[in-house]
């Protein structure tokens, strides 16, 4: 019997409300609701050969965020993928040596978009920026004032990506700090999917209609299959 793999997608939008890309987060099974692992670079890979199983529809022709640990970006776990379907995430640990950052441009020079995860704005991550298409923020870490942060980081040409935003409040906030992009529970929940070699996907979770602060219409589709 084949082996079925799980996964959650969890939609990412503009100050629209339209759906730019899904990021792709490691689900053990189908009634788990984190992504509980020891093995990060397993995680990866197992969603990467998910992603690899089921083909472009699974996400309605916009990207598909996968977090990268340092290994695989090194490693060249991409190296299959249409980057029209598949986007880079740097974890937060990845730090900007010489060979991360000769392997992020070599990315890019392949047409693949580079998203920074929980980026911090300390010496061993700025460097990174330059190579980035997307600064992911965790707006839970208030350690810092985000419209600032916000105008310094739009110099940089990168679009700035509020993560974890999870109230209706947080959501009118990163509006008014001039963020590009949006992702969390105010937005629309991950919601969980089942694909085997064999078999279309399954939706094990049902999705959130998106937040109609942002959008006077509903973006967010059900999976079709």
């Amino acid at each position: 019997m084949p082996y079925t793999h799980h996964f959650a997608r969890q939609p990412i939008v503009d100050r629209s409300g339209r759906v730019l890309a899904y990021e792709v987060l490691f689900r053990a099974d189908g009634g788990a609701s984190d992504a509980v692992f020891l093995d990060g670079v397993a995680a990866t890979q197992d969603v990467l050969t998910a992603l690899d199983h089921q083909g472009p529809d699974l996400f309605g022709g916009v990207p598909a965020f996968v977090n990268l640990p340092r290994s695989l970006i090194l490693g060249g776990a991409l190296g299959w993928c249409d980057p029209r379907r598949v986007g880079a995430e740097v974890l937060e640990d990845v730090v900007a040596d010489p060979e991360v950052i000769d392997a992020l441009a070599d990315l890019r020079r392949r047409g693949f978009t580079i998203a920074l995860d929980d980026f911090r704005p300390d010496r061993a991550r700025m460097p990174l920026v330059e190579h980035a298409d997307i600064v992911k923020i965790d707006v839970q870490d208030l350690g810092f004032d985000l419209t600032r942060l916000v105008r310094e980081l739009h110099r940089s040409g990168a679009l700035v990506l509020a993560e974890k935003v999870e109230t209706d409040t947080e959501l009118e906030a990163c509006l008014d700090a001039g963020f590009d992009l949006f992702q969390g529970y105010a937005v629309g929940v991950p919601h969980t999917v089942a694909v085997s070699p064999d078999s279309p996907a399954v939706v094990t979770r049902a999705p959130k209609w998106l937040n109609t602060r942002i959008s006077r219409r509903g973006m967010v589709e059900p999976l079709r299959t």
